[in-house]
């Protein structure tokens, strides 16, 4: 999976939503299975509200509407892709 095409999806999401910065990337079958390109996947807030899929071979679709903590257990999986737009803090 491309970590560039996945930010910049979750940044087009966060302007549909209004939501982030912090996204997650999970598998839609279950947070035990490793999200992978010939899987279906979704992407979801912090709350686990589902803001984009992708289907195997496809790409990613922003929903029109986000679909309220469809996904609660995604951000606490372990196999979950963290996906974070805030700026990096200047030194």
């Amino acid at each position: 999976m491309d970590l560039g095409e996945m930010r910049a999806v979750a940044f087009m999401a966060s302007t549909v939503h209004a939501c982030g910065p912090i996204f997650w990337i999970g598998s839609a079958v279950s947070e035990n299975i490793k999200p992978e390109d010939h899987r279906l996947v979704v992407m979801v807030s912090e709350k686990g509200d589902r803001i984009a899929t992708k289907k195997p071979g496809d790409n990613w679709i922003v929903d029109d509407t986000m679909i309220v903590a469809q996904f609660p257990n995604i951000p606490k999986s372990k196999y979950a892709i963290k996906i974070d737009l805030r700026p990096l803090e200047n030194k």
